[in-house]
């Protein structure tokens, strides 16, 4: 398999159009694999900005698939990896944070001691959780930009999980709402998935945006 994966890099960096015709879906679960691995390893190349360089990527997809001695050795390569993980990092906080402090501005928000931002959509009359509480919840999820990555609203099924086991901003919040209640909650990262971020779903310190609604305290 790694000649062929080989023979596609080369054809498909070559500068040669595939066929006047838009290029088939693969069919086999072999070739379906291939082209995820080239898929993902776009978007890794997208979202971390870098310049594309095809000869450079086909040499080193070449060099690890058939077992040569590598031009960058594992040190320089690590060190490579790590100064693109921290330029990321950067620039989301710097995004964050910029977002933060505009969306402070808008009327309704409260800011929190601990950066959490919230805006009651819509005021509830019931119970109040506490971290040991079971809730019941309909939210939405989305990166500052708009882009939702989450929604109980479009599976039609709330979820439903203990207080004190989410993120820390949630769990803030959550003690603070009453059954009924919507709202909106703007997430530092510190509150969120940090610097880790959360594999490839949610990025290294994202500020994360929320619409909550308690349905029930349990």
């Amino acid at each position: 398999m790694k000649y062929a994966m080989i023979a596609i890099l080369s054809f498909g960096f070559s500068g040669v159009p595939y066929a006047a015709d838009a290029p088939a879906a693969p069919e086999s679960e072999n070739d379906k694999a291939i082209y995820s691995l080239g898929y993902e390893l776009g978007r890794e190349v997208k979202g971390n900005k870098l310049e594309m360089n095809q000869n450079v990527l086909m040499q080193g997809a070449k060099d690890a698939m058939e077992g040569n001695r590598p031009l960058v050795d594992a040190r320089q390569r690590q060190k490579a990896l790590n100064k693109i993980k921290e330029q990321r990092e950067q620039e989301n906080q710097e995004k964050s944070q910029a977002y933060l402090a505009e969306n402070a501005k808008k009327e309704g928000v409260v800011t929190l001691p601990s950066g959490l931002q919230y805006r009651v959509i819509q005021a509830g009359e019931g119970k109040m959780p506490g971290g040991a509480d079971s809730v019941t919840v309909h939210y939405r999820g989305s990166f500052i930009n708009g882009v939702e990555f989450d929604s109980s609203y479009q599976r039609d099924k709330p979820s439903t999980f203990q207080v004190k086991k989410v993120i820390k901003g949630w769990t803030e919040a959550l003690q603070l709402m009453k059954e009924g209640a919507k709202w909106e909650l703007v997430i530092p990262p510190e509150l969120a998935y940090g610097k880790n971020g959360r594999g490839k779903r949610i990025p290294p310190n994202s500020a994360l945006v929320f619409e909550v609604e308690l349905l029930s305290v349990k």
